[in-house]
């Protein structure tokens, strides 16, 4: 088959993806408002923080929740905790040493369970 006979033929095919995947991209950013990122391992705190700045490139609300230790501050984690704070963030933590150190609000694992009830994406680290 000619190569312009099967761009002709393919063309409307690939006219229906493109619409598609461009009416489900934009109805996936429209429906996702809340995001929560969950904090339990102290190793990944780091790796946590950094995907929350990204996402609130994209989404209007995250919320950073470190549960149960205190963390790790070193310059660069500051930095970027200043970052997300800038952007708007939120950061939670039920340990009341972070709230007292490094600005954290406090909230109880009640309070926790509501906001991943009302997150429409959960990423745990």
């Amino acid at each position: 088959m000619p190569w312009y006979k099967a761009e002709t033929e393919l063309a409307p095919a690939l006219r229906n993806y493109l619409r598609l995947s461009k009416w489900h991209y934009n109805f996936g950013r429209e429906s996702m408002k809340k995001l929560a990122v969950i904090v339990r391992d102290k190793e990944h705190q780091y790796e946590a923080l950094r995907s929350s700045l990204g996402a609130l490139l994209e989404i209007p609300s995250v919320k950073m929740i470190v549960l149960d230790h205190e963390i790790d501050m070193h310059e660069a984690y500051e930095e970027n905790m200043e970052f997300l704070d800038e952007m708007e963030g939120e950061r939670y933590s039920n340990n009341k040493a972070n709230v007292d150190k490094y600005g954290f609000k406090y909230a109880t694992l009640d309070e926790i369970g509501q906001m991943l009830k009302e997150a429409d994406i959960v990423i745990p680290f």
